[in-house]
C-alpha cells in the first residue's frame, strides 16, 4: 500500500501545477503606460508549422519602424468625451482612453483627427466602450450599445 501512495502523491504534485494562465485587471494597461510596436521590415520563413518540439527562429529579423502607443486618462480628453464616457448614468464608464494617429479599419470619406478609443477595465473584464474623433474641429463621441 505504501509502495502505491508513494508513486501516486509525486504523480499528482507533478501535475497539480499545471494550469491555465489567468489574466485579471493588473494585466490590463493602465493610465500613461507605454507599448512598444515594431514593425518587421520581412518575416524569414513560414510562421504556419506548429507542434511538438518545434522551434520557430527569428534571429534575422529586422524592424522596419517602431512607435509608442500611450494610454491617457480620460480627464485628460474634451469635455464632450467626459460628459459620454465617463459620467453617470453610463454604464460603463471609461477607465481609460487611447489615442491613435488614425481610424483603425474604418474606411470613411472625411478626414478623421484626434480620434481616441475609451475602455473599461474592471475586474471582471476589459471593454471598449465607444470612440471619439474631432470631424470639423467638433469633437464627436460614440458609445457602443455592446461594448
Amino acid at each position: 500500500m505504501k509502495t502505491i501512495i508513494s508513486v501516486i502523491i509525486p504523480f499528482f504534485m507533478a501535475f497539480s501545477g499545471i494550469s491555465q494562465i489567468t489574466i485579471d485587471q493588473n494585466d490590463m494597461p493602465d493610465v500613461n503606460d507605454t507599448f512598444r510596436i515594431s514593425t518587421a521590415v520581412d518575416i524569414a520563413g513560414d510562421p504556419s508549422p506548429t507542434g511538438a518540439n518545434y522551434t520557430w527562429d527569428y534571429s534575422g529579423l529586422s524592424s522596419a519602424s517602431q512607435t509608442i502607443d500611450t494610454f491617457i486618462s480620460v480627464l485628460s480628453t474634451p469635455l464632450t468625451y467626459q460628459l459620454v464616457f465617463n459620467l453617470p448614468p453610463w454604464d460603463p464608464p471609461a477607465s481609460i482612453a487611447h489615442p491613435l494617429s488614425q481610424p483603425s479599419g474604418i474606411p470613411l470619406p472625411v478626414i478623421i483627427t484626434d480620434y481616441i478609443e475609451f475602455y473599461k477595465e474592471a475586474s471582471s473584464d476589459f471593454k471598449k466602450v465607444g470612440f471619439g474623433a474631432t470631424i470639423s474641429s467638433i469633437p464627436m463621441p460614440i458609445k457602443y450599445d455592446s461594448p
